[in-house]
């Protein structure tokens, strides 16, 4: 290894152990080939006690088929986004995190297994144990405890985002395109989650319009940018028109739309977002391949806090609605069970 190359390894190391989050490689039969220090310092084993052994040592008996469906996701689609796995600690006690994994690659572009990263969400989980009060009443503890944990999360952002930008300037052209993939994804997870504490923020104290004029394809296609599709996800955009609004809170609108189409199908479907005018407004459908939205389910998707999934604020189609029917509009859902899900939008072409 040359010198410039043991340089550029050790700020990679240097980098990964340093993350507030967890992380390890693992090959393709699930076997871990290392991690970094958080990752150990979690579940209370050494580095060397880890390395070789299987990823189902390290998981609660509960979440076991749950790893076990991350693990087959990803060997299908080569990617897995916030599946929500409860670990084990060496004394036998669990605490749950929230599992993302890549696929990485030898410098041939030979698969080698994934790159995971787990972040352990116990203090979510006790906050949302513990919130069983009247709507309003909860919606106030999520924008305190919003406001103030915002610090805390952006702090170690600011430490992963610093260590990529120094990784950039100082070792950027000595590292292969792979691990330089992997990096930018990880920027942009950073982004992710800075987004979604503003979006929390913005929901709880909305912020007034900033009326721009745009048309309704430049901001999907925005919106796209902003969202990880796995590779077998086909979105299709029909239709366009121009529009007075906010784009970055339609933008915000459609993020969730997309986001939670791709997570209702598993990674696997397509998405047709079509686009037309009706009078004075703008008609807008968004409509997945997915399983469709319980019908016991389908008077509650608008409801504050009200959520299908393990993991989530529970905010991501309230505050679509709430942006949407700030500039005038408005949000339907309809669905087939084992068909589709689909959400029409209606905006005014202009906001008065």
């Amino acid at each position: 290894m040359s010198g410039r190359q043991g340089q550029c390894k050790e700020s990679l190391e240097n980098f990964l152990n340093s993350t507030p989050f967890m992380w390890r490689r693992v090959n393709t039969d699930g076997i871990i080939l290392d991690c970094n220090q958080m990752y150990a310092d979690k579940i209370n084993f050494s580095k060397n006690e880890i390395i070789g052994k299987s990823i189902f040592d390290h998981v609660s008996q509960e979440s076991a088929t749950n790893l076990q469906k991350a693990f087959e996701a990803w060997k299908n689609t080569g990617t897995v986004y916030n599946m929500e796995i409860w670990l084990k600690r060496k004394n036998s006690t669990i605490f749950p995190v929230l599992l993302s994994a890549g696929s990485a690659y030898d410098k041939s572009g030979a698969l080698l297994g994934s790159n995971t990263v787990m972040i352990d969400i116990s203090e979510i989980n006790e906050e949302r144990q513990v919130i069983h009060w009247p709507k309003i009443k909860r919606l106030q503890v999520i924008g305190e405890l919003t406001s103030r944990i915002s610090h805390d999360i952006r702090n170690p952002l600011a430490t992963i985002k610093n260590g990529l930008e120094l990784i950039r300037i100082t070792e950027y052209q000595n590292i292969n395109d792979r691990t330089r993939d992997w990096l930018e994804r990880i920027g942009r997870g950073v982004e992710r989650i800075n987004y979604q504490v503003e979006n929390v923020l913005d929901y709880v104290n909305p912020r007034p319009l900033r009326l721009v004029e745009s048309t309704v394809s430049k901001i999907i296609g925005d919106s796209i940018e902003d969202v990880v599709v796995p590779d077998t996800v086909k979105i299709q955009v029909i239709g366009d028109s121009a529009i007075q609004c906010d784009t970055n809170k339609i933008q915000i609108v459609f993020v969730n739309l997309i986001s939670n189409a791709i997570q209702a199908m598993n990674g696997v479907g397509s998405i047709t977002i079509q686009t037309a005018q009706d009078g004075d407004e703008i008609k807008i459908t968004v409509t997945d391949t997915g399983p469709g939205i319980p019908l016991k389910s389908m008077s509650k998707i608008f409801d504050p806090l009200f959520t299908t999934r393990q993991i989530g604020t529970g905010l991501g189609l309230p505050s679509c609605k709430a942006i949407l029917e700030q500039h005038g509009g408005s949000i339907e859902a309809d669905t087939e069970l084992g068909k589709y899900a689909q959400f029409t939008i209606r905006l005014p072409k202009t906001v008065s």
